[in-house]
């Protein structure tokens, strides 16, 4: 089994979306360059932000355990 990072996670169901860094921080109400940091592992997300980000999604909570 393959741990990816939270990043890695958002970015693989953002793009199974079919969905743009920029479609997503509008409907969450984020920032693109905090999306693209937070993808990378450059910025730590905090858990309102992936609350947000998983609903938009449709993420299940068991991908990140």
């Amino acid at each position: 089994m393959v741990k990816m990072e939270i990043g890695e996670v958002l970015q693989y169901y953002r793009k199974k979306a079919k969905m743009t860094q920029a479609e997503m921080a509008s409907i969450c109400g984020l920032s693109k360059n905090y999306i693209s940091a937070v993808e990378r592992g450059v910025n730590k997300v905090n858990s309102s932000s992936l609350l947000i980000m998983m609903k938009t999604l449709d993420i299940p909570l068991e991908s990140f355990f």
